[in-house]
């Protein structure tokens, strides 16, 4: 079954996306990380965050578009 985005799923999506960053944060210096488990989870960042530029390029492309003036309509 296909779900309908809407913005107010979208928002749901970032903010529930935020939760595990927020608790990786958290205890990062509650264990030891090898010199390849720091550039694996650099990877993993660095993913993310390019991920993360993407959707933002693709909402201000797809805002401006439909909405001329930038408004975020939600």
């Amino acid at each position: 079954m296909r779900r309908t985005m809407t913005a107010q799923i979208l928002k749901e999506y970032l903010s529930s996306a935020q939760t595990p960053v927020m608790l990786c944060r958290a205890h990062a210096d509650d264990f030891a990380l090898s010199s390849e488990d720091i550039l694996d989870a650099e990877w993993q960042i660095d993913f993310h965050i390019a991920e993360l530029e993407a959707l933002r390029a693709e909402i201000r492309c797809r805002t401006i578009a439909r909405f001329p003036t930038g408004g975020w309509v939600g």
